[in-house]
């Protein structure tokens, strides 16, 4: 997702891609702040910053902050609307499908969180939980289903039950109240990982204690955990990737020797050899991590 509205869609399948597969939506005059796969790869949720302008020929609604859901078509070389689009005075900072791909949850700058059920197809969402000091900017389903963390920009971490919202773990990234950009859940789903300023955290969702700290030169803006779960990946303002085994005293790795020219968005393990990574340069890269 770019800031002129596109979505673009590519192939990972054969030679290295060289040029989408499809651009969705390029003509909404609205900046994609995020962007989510549903686990069956069909699916993708776009999270839109509203334009405060009337665009010519559009009506006054959709240039709201927006949250759509599109599906991919049968020729896979397409997307479009099936499920619903969502307009709100407030802007959704992050999205994620749960596992099952039954449910989207998506935090939001007016400190609520939003939950859809896809069975519904409703637009409005079926849910709302109000339990938050500062803007919704990190979240992510844990592998099971069975819990939500949330990250907000005062700093603090929730991890709360996804059947009746019942908080399980509260903690304090970091003690100045620094913005927190990104969390996300292990795939044994007993850990959080949690990016902030200059450091990434690990917390036991178990016995409520920090596992690992490490520290870095540059906010963190992205984090993400590999499928076996036993390395994270990090993407940094100052635009570097780096991989961090936290059961291990080793330093995390810095891809490279290139790096991107500006700060990372999102980071994310395609494999347990690959890495993908967005940029405010403009550009997205597969990094080898063998």
């Amino acid at each position: 997702g770019t800031r002129d509205g596109a979505v673009s869609i590519w192939s990972l399948e054969g030679q290295p891609p060289r040029q989408p597969l499809h651009i969705v939506d390029q003509k909404h005059h609205q900046k994609i702040l995020r962007v989510a796969f549903a686990h069956d790869n069909e699916t993708i949720a776009v999270c839109a910053w509203g334009e405060p302008m009337v665009a010519e020929g559009r009506e006054p609604h959709e240039n709201k902050p927006s949250l759509r859901v599109w599906k991919l078509t049968c020729d896979k070389q397409r997307y479009e609307t099936t499920t619903f689009t969502w307009y709100y005075k407030a802007c959704c900072e992050c999205v994620a499908f749960s596992r099952d791909k039954k449910r989207i949850v998506a935090g939001c700058a007016d400190k609520v969180a939003r939950f859809w059920d896809l069975s519904s197809k409703r637009k409005s969402p079926n849910k709302t939980l109000r339990c938050f000091a500062a803007e919704v900017t990190g979240v992510d389903f844990s592998w099971d289903n069975k819990f939500i963390v949330f990250g907000s920009t005062n700093g603090r971490v929730q991890v709360r039950s996804a059947d009746n919202d019942m908080l399980l773990l509260n903690y304090s990234h970091d003690s100045s109240g620094a913005k927190l950009n990104s969390v996300a859940f292990s795939p044994d789903n007993e850990r959080v990982v949690s990016g902030s300023y200059n450091t990434v955290q690990v917390w036991s969702l178990n016995t409520q204690n920090q596992l690992n700290e490490v520290r870095t030169d540059s906010y963190v803006n992205s984090v993400a955990f590999s499928d076996d779960g036993l390395r994270i990946v990090f993407g940094c303002a100052d635009g570097t990737v780096q991989v961090w085994s936290p059961n291990t005293s080793e330093l995390p790795r810095k891809m490279g020797p290139e790096r991107h020219t500006k700060g990372i968005l999102s980071v994310k393990f395609l494999d347990e050899r690959r890495i993908v990574s967005g940029s405010l340069d403009g550009t997205v890269r597969i990094w080898s991590v063998e």
